[in-house]
């Protein structure tokens, strides 16, 4: 009673930030273990190729997610050269390629990352994220068709789902204009992971598509409302 509008708007603004932080915080809390975990393994031998791929990975996932706010994308060169540091101690380790094709996306360096993620996939041809990444780089190519079909089999051979499976789907989808396919994908993703930053963009940029403007609006203030940087966009 007696409170501005202004007034309400600023605290729920607070509190939607403090909210944020709060699941930020323990979201770092559970990346910690891992990250510490691998960290071990280079100290105990430092040419463990599968263990410096992981820490790559891992960074690269820092950097896009900013679990611990401590990795930056003007790092990326450094993820890059670990992860080719792996692949020359061991040249047949599918993770070092799929996570090495993800970084040259962010580096535009498209025709490369599809190599990569090709190469994974010879390697590991049942490996579900294998196909996964190699769909993320021919969307990222614009090969939108062969995209849709490689998540697909991806998907067939992990049907589970992680988050990240789901939210890739749902770029993927976005991009072949299945709409209202994409926003279902993006729902499952955030179920699985409240705070995945680009789920929450997709599901915006979904919402206009589909014509639902006034819900999007209020998912894009959810979204602008959080703290920290925005969510890259393929």
């Amino acid at each position: 009673p007696g409170e501005s509008e202004a007034d309400f708007r600023a605290r729920l603004s607070h509190r939607l930030r403090e909210k944020r932080d709060e699941e930020r915080e323990a979201l770092a809390k559970r990346f910690a273990p891992e990250l510490a975990r691998v960290e071990e393994a280079i100290r105990r031998d430092p040419n463990y190729a599968p263990a410096i791929a992981e820490l790559a990975r891992l960074n690269l996932i820092d950097m896009a997610l900013q679990l611990t706010g401590e990795r930056q994308f003007s790092e990326l060169g450094d993820v890059i050269g670990q992860l080719g540091r792996a692949i020359e101690l061991d040249p047949s380790l599918p993770s070092a390629y799929q996570a090495l094709s993800q970084s040259l996306i962010f580096t535009g360096d498209i025709q490369q990352a599809i190599s990569m993620a090709q190469r994974a996939v010879e390697l590991g041809p049942s490996d579900a994220d294998g196909l996964l990444f190699l769909a993320v780089a021919l969307f990222a190519s614009g090969e939108i068709v062969g995209a849709l079909a490689t998540v697909q089999r991806a998907i067939e051979l992990n049907p589970l789902r992680p988050a990240y499976y789901c939210f890739f789907h749902a770029l993927i989808l976005w991009g072949n204009e299945r709409l209202q396919e994409a926003l279902e994908e993006t729902e499952e993703c955030l179920l699985k992971a409240p705070n995945f930053g680009a789920a929450e963009l997709y599901r915006v940029i979904a919402l206009v598509g589909l014509g639902r403007l006034d819900e999007a609006k209020a998912r894009l203030a959810q979204y602008m409302a959080k703290p920290g940087g925005k969510a890259l966009v393929f």
